[in-house]
Formats: structure tokens, C-alpha cells, sequence
């Protein structure tokens, strides 16, 4: 039955119920739970435990985030090459995401 509740799970529900319970639960293994039973909703678990913890997140958990944020770009790229319409001024929300978190380890 968790399953069902964390795949319908709204990211704003996720978001309230995260900071309103400020729950001690360990960060890589909700992540990790996400992943097996609700991928979609793991990459906005993930920027949501980086806005809230001052302090960011694990290198483990960043490098996640970017492998989400990688995935989604090189499918938005295929999506888009095969019907002969990519651009490579373009950039998706997704795209920008990836870019920023880029710049921002990098220093």
C-alpha cells in the first residue's frame, strides 16, 4: 500500500509533509526507496532535501540528482534528433537544471 500512496504522492504534498514533520529519516535511504518504487518522484525528493538542508546534500545523493537530470536531457535529445528537430540553443527546464547544478559544484 505504500507504494501506491508514494507513486500518487503530489511533489507539493512531499514538500509540505517533509517540512512540516522536519522527520529525522535518512536521506539516502528515502532516496533509495524512491528510486525502486517512485522514480519520478525522486529527482524532486532530491532538489527538495537540497533547498531545505542549508548544509546540501551528500555527493552520493548530488551526483543522483545529476544522473536524473542527464537521463532526462539525453531522452529529451533522442526524442528530438529523431524527428530532426533538435537545437543546441535550446534548453529545456530540465536542461537548465543540469547546467546550473553543473556550475554550481564546480565551484
Amino acid at each position: 500500500m505504500l507504494c501506491f500512496f508514494c507513486s500518487c504522492l503530489s511533489p507539493w504534498l512531499l514538500k509540505h509533509f517533509m517540512h512540516s514533520f522536519r522527520m529525522n529519516l535518512n536521506t539516502n535511504l528515502v532516496n533509495s526507496y524512491l528510486k525502486q518504487h517512485a522514480p519520478k518522484l525522486q529527482g524532486r525528493y532530491l532538489e527538495l532535501m537540497l533547498a531545505m538542508n542549508e548544509n546540501g546534500i551528500s555527493g552520493n545523493l548530488q551526483n543522483e540528482m545529476i544522473q536524473i537530470y542527464l537521463s532526462e536531457v539525453l531522452d529529451w535529445h533522442s526524442e528530438l534528433s529523431a524527428q530532426q528537430k533538435w537545437n543546441e540553443k535550446t534548453f529545456s527546464p530540465t536542461r537548465r537544471k543540469l547546467f546550473s547544478t553543473l556550475e554550481t559544484l564546480s565551484g
